[in-house]
């Protein structure tokens, strides 16, 4: 798993399976902050989801995170009221504590 962003690491293991598992056989689960996304992206999410679009556009949002196309499935993590570059990492406490259950 990786945090799902299309920057960085994340996108390059994204790719790479990409390139070598074009079927998508292989799971890659990308476990991330819902507040870090783009605006755009938690609209979508929240339409598709047939909730209302309550999100409000971030001013830093020219710098916040894509999801990486070639994943398989996300997990986002949404503390309350945490948007925008603050929301960066807020996933790391709730994923160390589901790999320790795992």
């Amino acid at each position: 798993s990786t945090g799902g962003n299309d920057c960085g690491v994340m996108d390059l293991v994204g790719n790479s399976l990409r390139q070598n598992d074009a079927l998508k056989t292989v799971p890659c689960i990308g476990i991330g902050s819902y507040g870090g996304l783009q605006y755009h992206i938690r609209s979508e999410i929240l339409q598709k989801a047939g909730k209302a679009d309550e999100e409000v556009k971030t001013p830093d949002d020219k710098h916040l995170a894509g999801l990486q196309s070639y994943h398989t499935h996300f997990v986002m993590v949404n503390p309350p009221n945490v948007r925008g570059t603050k929301a960066f990492a807020c996933e790391l406490q709730w994923r160390e504590t589901m790999e320790h259950w795992l």
